[in-house]
């Protein structure tokens, strides 16, 4: 028996009642002696084998007044089931002994032995209550004097066979037992597996493979959520928006032609450690496409954007970045941002999709403005945020003249 089994049968011996374990005891015992005391006389049964009948029930009276009056019995003794088969240990021999050879007594031992030996979960136990068993039958025949009756031998001969059935059965079943614990292993063990490698290939599905940050994809599942704890949080708390950085690597196309595309995936790589050195490990940091980085940071406060894109603009522009043998390139970047929301009282004018689109336009000003510079897009003070999406989607650029966009730029 497995030891989910054990200690499942030991619960239940511990939350048994004692009127429960008295019955289940009792009738352990009571059950063929008093069949046979109904029926009466059987042909070949000794006179006193009322007395023994008396005897086995009283057995079985004492283990169930032991566990009334001991009830600590019940949490102390691991091997409880024993004190519940003792009283089978006595009653099976007086049954086979008295039983003449009668079928119904011998049924009743086969029945008993099957009881006994399902009551253990060890084979050592069963051989000892087996060899107990039949140790009391010819200790028990001896003294009465049947040991060599042919009727009492066939008896403890039919009685052993059930035993060693019984034991049969038992081992039958511990190796049943046995197999099913080891495919419910092996299939724990493959849907672990199969749950590990999914949760490996839900990763890689939203890991960029060169630099190890996250794509459009993890972007799209993850930013919802942000999007609305920061449209719960606006007007409540100074830190609650959204700021979305695009930042480019200005003329990369000419590392990769001057050094080619594996010095291009090599500053790609240390891009990425620079921008982790400048942004918090709550941020996201999407690699856009190419050359083109998205940072995301949460919980922010746009009056910190200037400041945070100038710290990401030093990072690229602050050192070389480090080639093979020794080679060494210097890298810019430009950079462009907005807002979520983007219209402070009126949160909803603007979608984060739309706010992403405003930092690209506020990108292409900073390579317009010579590269290697931060542009930063914000609504206006005075602004009519009714139809704003659609304005911006017709002016472009232009609804810098209009008043409806207002550039932050380096002073």
């Amino acid at each position: 028996m497995s030891d989910d089994r054990r200690g499942s049968y030991r619960r239940w011996l511990e939350r048994s009642s004692t009127a429960t374990i008295f019955v289940y005891s009792a009738l352990i015992v009571a059950f063929f002696p008093a069949f046979h005391f109904v029926l009466g006389a059987t042909p070949g049964v000794p006179p006193d084998s009322l007395a023994l009948r008396l005897a086995a029930a009283a057995v079985a009276a004492a283990v169930a007044i032991a566990l009334l009056v001991a009830p600590k019995l019940r949490r102390y003794s691991p091997n409880l089931q024993l004190l519940n088969v003792l009283p089978t240990i006595v009653a099976s021999p007086i049954l086979v002994v008295n039983s003449g050879n009668n079928p119904s007594y011998i049924a009743g031992s086969l029945v008993l032995a099957i009881g006994v030996q399902q009551a253990f979960y060890r084979t050592r136990d069963f051989v000892i209550v087996l060899a107990t068993t039949l140790g009391v039958e010819v200790l028990y025949s001896a003294i009465r004097g049947v040991f060599f009756s042919p009727a009492n031998l066939n008896a403890l001969a039919l009685s052993g066979s059930g035993f060693f059935v019984a034991m049969a059965a038992g081992i039958l079943r511990l190796r049943v037992q046995r197999n099913e614990r080891e495919l419910r292993s092996i299939v724990r063990d493959r849907t672990r597996e199969l749950s590990e490698a999914n949760a490996k290939l839900e990763e890689m599905s939203v890991t960029d493979p060169l630099t190890g940050l996250r794509n459009r994809r993890f972007l799209a599942q993850h930013l919802e959520f942000e999007v609305a704890a920061a449209l719960r949080r606006t007007g409540d708390v100074p830190d609650a928006d959204l700021l979305f950085f695009l930042i480019d690597l200005d003329h990369f196309k000419s590392v990769n032609d001057t050094y080619g595309h594996n010095a291009g995936d090599l500053v790609l790589m240390q891009m990425r450690d620079r921008l982790r050195e400048v942004f918090r490990e709550s941020d996201f940091l999407v690699r856009w496409g190419g050359e083109e980085f998205l940072v995301v940071t949460r919980s922010s406060r746009r009056s910190d954007a200037c400041e945070i894109a100038e710290r990401a603009r030093t990072a690229v522009a602050g050192r070389p970045f480090a080639l093979e043998r020794g080679q060494r390139v210097e890298a810019r970047c430009s950079i462009g941002f907005a807002a979520f929301p983007f219209v402070p009282f009126s949160p909803r004018a603007l979608s984060w999709m739309q706010v992403v689109a405003l930092a690209d336009r506020a990108l292409y000003l900073a390579k317009e403005r010579g590269r290697n510079t931060w542009v930063g897009a914000t609504a206006a003070t005075r602004i009519e945020p009714e139809g704003l999406a659609e304005r911006l989607a017709i002016l472009g650029i232009d609804a810098l003249q209009d008043g409806t966009l207002h550039l932050l730029v380096p002073k």
